[in-house]
């Protein structure tokens, strides 16, 4: 495979060449052609360990454009190479959204937060469960959907049976595409808990189908798309997001529990929301292709 990627990119001798991985950006930058445009990519939320420093310092140096996902992984990356490598500029490309529901409409929702993700430890799933919990007795009308498989599926489960919450939080499995179109329209409310984000799509979609989200401010992620008090809520994370102080989960729930007990701001946000991510469709962030590419 490596051979391949080396063969690939020495025989392209001009127009323009795009790596998306870090391993293949360094052998861009060292076997690209002089008359070709190289623009490495990367897709994750990288903390930027000693390879990646490495790399944006010495091995990206023939590089003529880093794309990052998000306005803060660029500020980063910038920071990262100022004063060793001063050839690749540092650019902010997003991911774009292909499609947007038609018909969104904040008027009819059901009591529902949604949540959608791996069912992995990164995403805290049973923070979120545990917070729920906690507010059910303040709103016991609502009720809390989780879409997603994963490994720690049956940890979660025992979790909400032990808490006696079988009646308003439910685990619905894996759902396709237009299922979690339909799920999003119906609810009133997405919630992130994770610890850790790249870009998130998922809040991309949510917000195309009018909802209002609310989110830790870890690293990066959420902040690219949730201008807080705007769109959503935006909750400090606390110690970089492995333990999230008493004071962070009481914001959290009192922001959720305000979201709950206003449709009007519900509805305020939902229409600022459809606004909003219009910046991420695919003619938006193609015009940010061009103007490197061009």
């Amino acid at each position: 495979k490596k051979l391949a990627v080396i063969r690939t990119i020495k025989a392209v001798r001009d127009g323009v060449l795009i790596c998306t991985r870090h391993e293949d950006n360094l052998k861009l930058s060292k076997y690209g052609s002089a008359g070709v445009i190289k623009i490495a990519q990367l897709h994750h939320d990288h903390d930027f360990k000693r390879k990646y420093v490495r790399g944006f310092r010495y091995g990206y140096r023939n590089i003529d454009y880093l794309a990052m996902l998000t306005p803060k992984l660029t500020e980063e990356a910038q920071e990262l190479m100022r004063g060793y490598n001063g050839h690749t500029e540092v650019v902010y490309i997003p991911n774009f959204l292909t499609c947007f529901p038609e018909n969104v409409s904040a008027a009819v929702r059901e009591k529902t937060v949604l949540a959608a993700g791996r069912l992995t430890e990164v995403k805290r799933f049973d923070l979120l469960i545990e917070q729920f919990a906690h507010i059910h007795e303040r709103e016991p009308e609502w009720k809390l959907r989780i879409l997603g498989e994963g490994e720690d599926r049956a940890k979660l489960e025992e979790q909400i049976t032990k808490l006696g919450a079988g009646d308003y939080i439910m685990l619905t499995g894996r759902k396709n595409g237009d299922e979690v179109e339909r799920e999003m329209l119906s609810a009133s409310i997405f919630a992130m808990s994770s610890r850790s984000e790249g870009f998130p799509f998922v809040l991309m979609e949510a917000q195309s189908c009018g909802l209002p989200i609310i989110a830790y401010d870890v690293r990066v992620g959420p902040g690219a798309t949730i201008t807080d008090s705007v769109n959503g809520y935006l909750v400090p994370d606390g110690d970089e997001g492995v333990l999230v102080p008493e004071g962070e989960r009481r914001q959290y729930e009192d922001k959720l529990c305000e979201l709950m007990d206003s449709p009007e701001l519900r509805e305020k946000m939902s229409a600022n929301a459809t606004t909003a991510i219009r910046e991420f469709s695919e003619e938006k962030v193609a015009e940010k292709w061009y103007e490197v590419i061009e």
